[in-house]
């Protein structure tokens, strides 16, 4: 009963959230924001541990860009936060009582006192005064919101929340370019792991993914290598002058395509839950990919 209770004071304090700060979003964000759901907490340290970027404290929005934003980090391992406001850095220890649901404290060692004294004391004071914490989520974006003993919002912070594109994708569209299945354009990602791997029919593409979480719905994959496949290296071999022009001639232009849409994504956009695109800075679509159904195992 308790618990009941607890997670229906929740949920109400979120939907008060949602009325109280209307009139700040667009009626794009404001959908958004309206199919949020509170996420019941099973791992701690998978669904909280990390980074965080600030939203707001105290209702106060934060200000945040690339190079400039405010973060908070969860350490579990250490049982310790960090948490920089773009001007000082805070840090100490906290203790989530699993005895009771979503109960949180912190406790802080040390902190840097630079020129924003103000900021720095609004932060400390909503650290200090921590109480519970409530998770919702609307697939795309995690928010966790944490309160004070007067059930004030404290801290508000998001990030991004990319389990989604975890899986195995198909490629449909290259730079608006449709592909089909017979073109056998894999796109697999590993979001825990932080891995991709692209299969162009007989070669693959490794590379590693890369969370921006100043930046909303971003993704980027670094560090990208082209397998190539030796037996077509070799089958192509005596066509040209040497191995080197076989490679070459080998990595055509699925391969091509599929490093140059790579290396140009910088965010995801959600079509339905079975569809994702990939888009560039400027937010145009490099890649469009849908979601390769269970296969059925024959017995």
């Amino acid at each position: 009963m308790k618990k009941f209770l607890l997670i229906t004071i929740s949920m109400l304090a979120v939907a008060g959230l949602y009325a109280q700060d209307r009139q700040k979003y667009s009626p794009d964000q404001a959908k958004e924001k309206a199919a949020e759901k509170v996420v019941q907490i099973t791992d701690h340290e998978r669904q909280l541990g990390g980074e965080w970027l600030i939203d707001s404290i105290y209702n106060d929005e934060v200000y945040a860009n690339a190079e400039n934003y405010s973060n908070f980090y969860f350490d579990f391992r250490h049982k310790m936060f960090i948490c920089n406001n773009a001007c000082n850095t805070i840090n100490g220890t906290f203790n989530i009582n699993t005895k009771e649901p979503n109960m949180v404290s912190f406790i802080v060692n040390g902190f840097t006192d630079n020129t924003c004294a103000l900021a720095n004391k609004v932060i400390l004071k909503a650290v200090e005064q921590a109480h519970r914490f409530t998770l919702v989520s609307n697939g795309d974006e995690d928010r966790l919101f944490i309160y004070d003993q007067h059930n004030r919002p404290a801290i508000i912070m998001t990030r991004n929340n990319i389990k989604n594109l975890s899986g195995i994708w198909e490629v449909k569209e290259l730079y608006g370019e449709n592909y089909h299945e017979a073109d056998s354009l894999i796109f697999i990602a590993d979001t825990e792991l932080l891995r991709v791997t692209c299969k162009t029919g007989k070669n693959y593409i490794n590379g590693k993914i890369f969370i921006d979480h100043s930046k909303k719905h971003s993704i980027q994959f670094e560090e990208l290598k082209a397998l190539i496949n030796k037996d077509e290296i070799t089958d192509s071999y005596y066509e040209y002058k040497n191995e080197l022009e076989a490679k070459e001639a080998t990595y055509n232009s699925f391969e091509t395509k599929m490093l140059l849409a790579l290396e140009d994504a910088m965010q995801y956009q959600r079509i339905n839950d079975n569809e994702f695109y990939l888009l560039d800075n400027d937010g145009n679509k490099v890649m469009r990919i849908k979601k390769v159904p269970p296969r059925r195992i024959k017995k």
